[in-house]
């Protein structure tokens, strides 16, 4: 009997079994995914006569799998699972799509002679109490060696199921192991009436049929001749391609992908001439940012992005559709940079960039290109949930043209994939549980280790900002490049996050000025008075300082939460902004370009542990009680989140590695890892379900690593 971990990209499930692990499957296991199923998991149904419960699934966006019957490593890392119980333990049930074909793949704990898995779909979901033309049962039969008699599919006639034929727009594949099997289908959205980009729902059920214990099926008591008693299953991203921008700092647009410059952005690949190409995208509250590492120097192609920015998904580009061009003709110049706009029927002559910029590099056989829009071109608002649609294309290369979709067509915007901010397409900062600093304006060595940071430029440099609390009390400490006189820096809070346009009763500006030698004259406040800030005060329920050294003057604010009308253990937001002001060249903002007098404009403020103390012990996480060891959770994002964060994690030395989610008190609520890994970066996701699939509320949970006697932990905040 052996411990099995579901890893993929929204959720993971451990589960027990009796097959011994193929050396090339012990892993992959881990990240099977099933494709018309979506994210939750185990709501088993009660059938009678009067009612059942109905079991949720989320089916999310990811890339094409091999279909060759075996689960892979990583192969199914961005889709999702559930289990069900059947002979020999849990079978597992791995899904997506790619907005072209629907992707299910099972791992079966038995092996028994002639048994088979079925995948039901009611296509339109009617829920009818019997087979209708829209439904289908796609099966697949342990029969090896594999043959064609192995798959096949029955249709609804409306009274009962059609007679066996064989496969029509889907196909198969399985592969037999020790003790075990697996089995992937590859199902075509024209085979179920799916368009891309639509809120289509479709019925769902499974079966691991004639074990030896006979029928097996999920929902569990579901009826394979009943569509209304099988699963809901709904797509979060609406069946279309899907990419999710987070916020991150401004990158420098030089066309040269530095180490590091786009650490803080997500990323995926897709195949272009000369191998995969890398896209990196985030936004830093002004600008969305898309920057490309093509394995390519094929002379004059280029790269091509279209936003289809209100997302009508038109046929034909529309006025508010782009297509924004960088060509590859070195040495870099104004004619390798254009735009044409969509007419309604066709594109707009090429023109030069407006509202956006590009640069590019080329280098040893390949280059770079990042491209730099702006909000007011995409008419995107900071702290909306605005989506736009999006494809983009690595053209007249040598061997052709490749699209992100593969299938988009560039004259068809409702082929186009769709992107979302994760924040609002606002600045973000995230506020952690962490150690008590010394109120005495310096931030002296490891201090303010255990917090997080942003940094924005000023006069001498760069101003970096930490921020942290205790439970108790908000601190956030200034390390400020300059010590120009009578300058100040101001904390702006909008503690109600009411975003009002002017300042109101629970907005306050909470001001240090570099006035040395320190007096009580240095330390003030403004509050909203509903139209204006009021006059200066002295500080009321909060306390500051600050210290000068040689060039540059840190300065720290201490604020009680009686103060911001925080309770702890609640998820609360805040909206924020920094001012380094009055210095010798003017006024240096965080967000840049806000209005000190307009809070809609501020970033906002979440505290990543629900502004309470974490007290969870290793004992509590299911972990072994060991020496706790920094660094092995190396960050997620985005962090609050809603509704999928993505955990980087750094394995130092091969060995078995365990990762869960906890919440306050320290229990478990799900596990994500368990298996041996080879030492190198990892990453996992979770999409805010616990172990049996269920959705959890909002709130601040705990991950947990360990990994060979080594122990990390880092507070996660689902925000919905």
């Amino acid at each position: 009997m052996s411990q099995i971990n579901l890893l993929n990209g929204k959720n993971e499930l451990t589960f027990m079994t009796n097959h011994a692990q193929s050396p090339q499957s012990r892993t992959s296991l881990v990240i099977l995914a099933f494709v018309v199923l979506g994210g939750c998991f185990g709501n088993a149904f009660c059938i009678d006569a009067v009612a059942h419960s109905r079991a949720d699934l989320v089916m999310t966006y990811g890339g094409a799998p091999e279909v060759d019957g075996m689960i892979e490593v990583g192969e199914y890392a961005d889709g999702n699972s559930i289990t069900f119980p059947t002979a020999g333990g849990d079978c597992v049930v791995y899904y997506k799509h790619d907005g072209v074909n629907l992707y299910v793949a099972f791992d079966v704990p038995n092996v028994d002679p002639a048994s088979g898995v079925q995948l039901l779909i009611d296509s339109d979901f009617d829920q009818a109490s019997l087979p209708q033309p829209d439904d289908y049962r796609f099966n697949i039969a342990l029969d090896p060696p594999s043959d064609p008699a192995d798959f096949g599919e029955n249709r609804g006639t409306g009274a009962a199921w059609s007679a066996l034929t064989s496969p029509v727009d889907w196909f198969g594949a399985y592969q037999v192991y020790s003790g075990f099997w697996q089995a992937e289908y590859a199902i075509s959205f024209v085979k179920l009436g799916l368009t891309a980009g639509s809120a289509t729902l479709i019925g769902m059920a499974f079966c691991n049929t004639w074990t030896t214990t006979w029928d097996h099926y999920w929902p569990v008591g579901a009826s394979g001749s009943v569509p209304a008693t099988w699963a809901t299953v709904e797509s979060s991203d609406n069946w279309a391609p899907s990419i999710g921008v987070v916020f991150g700092q401004t990158p420098t647009l030089d066309g040269d992908l530095t180490p590091g410059e786009y650490a803080d952005a997500d990323s995926l690949n897709f195949d272009t001439a000369g191998g995969q190409a890398t896209v990196y995208f985030k936004h830093d509250g002004h600008n969305l940012y898309l920057a490309f590492d093509l394995p390519n120097t094929d002379f004059a192609s280029g790269m091509q992005v279209y936003l289809d920015t209100n997302y009508d998904q038109a046929n034909t580009p529309q006025t508010d559709d782009y297509r924004f061009m960088v060509q590859c003709d070195p040495p870099a110049d104004p004619a390798d940079f254009g735009e044409n706009q969509g007419t309604g029927a066709g594109w707009s002559a090429w023109s030069p960039s407006d509202g956006w910029s590009g640069a590019y590099q080329v280098l040893q056989s390949r280059w770079q290109v990042e491209f730099e829009i702006s909000y007011m071109k995409l008419g995107v608002s900071a702290g909306t949930d605005q989506t736009i649609g999006i494809a983009f294309c690595n053209v007249g290369t040598s061997t052709g043209d490749y699209y992100w979709p593969a299938t988009s067509d560039g004259l068809d915007p409702s082929s186009w994939g769709s992107a979302a901010a994760l924040d609002n397409w606002e600045p973000s900062v995230n506020v952690n549980y962490a150690s008590s600093p010394l109120l005495d304006g310096m931030i002296s060595a490891g201090e303010y280790d255990d917090a997080h940071h942003t940094t924005y430029a000023t006069v001498g440099g760069s101003c970096t900002v930490y921020y942290k609390h205790d439970g108790s009390y908000f601190y956030v400490a200034f390390d400020v490049p300059n010590t120009d006189p009578l300058s100040s820096i101001q904390l702006f809070l909008d503690t109600d996050y009411d975003q009002a346009e002017l300042p109101q009763p629970d907005d306050f500006r909470f001001t240090i000025k570099f006035d040395p030698p320190v007096d009580a004259a240095d330390f003030g406040e403004n509050q909203g008075t509903g139209i204006n800030w009021s006059a200066w005060g002295p500080p009321v329920g909060w306390s500051g300082a600050y210290h000068v050294f040689l060039g540059y003057w840190q300065a720290e604010f201490v604020i009680p939460y009686a103060k911001l009308g925080i309770t702890a253990g609640t998820a609360q937001v805040m909206g924020i902004a920094f001012w380094n002001g009055w210095t010798s060249k003017g006024d240096y903002y965080w967000p840049a370009d806000i209005d000190w007098m307009n809070p809609a404009t501020w970033g906002v403020a979440f505290s990543s542990d629900r502004w309470d103390v974490v007290t969870a012990t290793p004992e509590q996480l299911d972990l072994d009680p060991v020496i706790l060891q920094p660094k092995l959770l190396t960050g997620n994002h985005p962090n609050p989140f809603n509704p999928r964060t993505v955990i980087e994690y750094m394995v130092p030395q091969p060995g078995r590695v365990k990762i869960v989610v906890c919440d306050m008190i320290g229990r478990q609520v799900c596990k994500l890892v368990d298996q041996p890994q080879d030492a190198g970066s990892y990453t996992v996701a979770w999409d805010g379900r616990d172990d049996n699939g269920h959705r959890v509320a909002s709130g601040v949970y705990v991950c947990a690593m360990e990994a060979e006697k080594m122990v990390d932990a880092r507070k996660l905040v689902l925000l919905k």
